[in-house]
């Protein structure tokens, strides 16, 4: 990338002397992330800037809004941290232009941390939110979507060993965990710990079947819930048939089949979903689409 030429594309920069943007190229900073990067740099000083120059973000306010940018967008042109809106989400890999006065860029690096790590200065960060916005779960929803969706979701806080769900009860909500840590018990065994960022209780809403193990939480834990209703109108993505050119990998869906170990154990790309009951293939297609695969197949 040739920083020069891109800086002179930033509204900001297109009338500087040669001089200036010689001087800016020397200090500028290309930074590559990865998805689910989240950065909030507890101070942005004024003549720092950090441009989005490939991929998308997405952004939030400190009421929690939600607004989508792509390097394409006329506003990522604009800085895209400022007082307004002071941390970000990276969605896919991410390319952003750190640019700023010399002496400020040197004396005060932008400090960038991953999901779950952010500077002790920064007492109001929250983890669960870069692994839930970042994870492919949401790559698909719009602006608009996420905001009904953190709109539809209540808060609560439990203590150790509280049974959040029963075996046999009906699914009447989905739960993403933002501090803490739940156990999902099924006849006695522990299958697995959600932490920090994960959510569980997808299981029954999709098979539209009862609860078919408990849920109790292993540690003080802070839970978002989200109503049956919502979760299905926007988290669940319709399955369409593939197209005529197709390379992708036909699955079957036998039964006894564990949907968790299969989409664990499968390399990223395109699958086509057969077999199996329409309730199977929601809850397949589900966890592979989160893990960020192409799915097809029979509603």
């Amino acid at each position: 990338m040739n920083v020069m030429e891109t800086l002179r594309r930033l509204p900001r920069y297109r009338f500087a002397s040669d001089e200036h943007l010689t001087t800016l190229v020397n200090t500028a900073k290309l930074l590559r992330l990865p998805a689910g990067r989240l950065v909030r740099p507890p101070r942005l000083p004024p003549d720092v800037c950090l441009y989005l120059i490939r991929g998308s973000v997405r952004r939030t306010d400190r009421r929690r809004r939600v607004q989508s940018l792509t390097h394409r967008a006329s506003a990522a042109r604009e800085p895209i941290l400022d007082a307004e809106f002071p941390q970000l989400v990276t969605c896919g890999r991410v390319q952003l232009l750190r640019v700023g006065d010399p002496e400020e860029a040197l004396a005060e690096p932008l400090p960038l941390g991953s999901p779950d790590v952010c500077t002790p200065a920064d007492p109001g960060f929250e983890p669960w939110l870069g692994r839930f916005l970042g994870g492919p779960l949401l790559a698909r929803l719009s602006a608009l979507d996420l905001q009904r969706l953190f709109r539809g979701l209540t808060v609560s806080n439990v203590a150790a060993g509280d049974v959040l769900i029963r075996r046999g009860e009906p699914g009447d909500a989905f739960y993403v965990v933002c501090d803490g840590a739940v156990q999902i018990v099924q006849e006695g065994h522990i299958r697995h710990v959600v932490r920090s960022g994960g959510f569980f209780g997808e299981d029954a809403l999709l098979r539209g079947a009862p609860r078919n193990a408990d849920a109790i939480a292993l540690t003080p834990c802070s839970l978002l819930q989200l109503p049956a209703e919502l979760f299905a109108e926007l988290l669940i993505a319709s399955l369409h048939a593939p197209p005529a050119k197709f390379d992708g990998a036909r699955l079957e869906l036998t039964p006894g089949l564990d949907p968790r170990a299969l989409a664990a154990r499968l390399h990223p790309g395109s699958y086509l979903l057969t077999g199996g009951s329409p309730a199977d293939r929601r809850f397949t297609a589900f966890l592979l689409q989160h893990r960020g695969f192409v799915v097809y197949g029979e509603a």
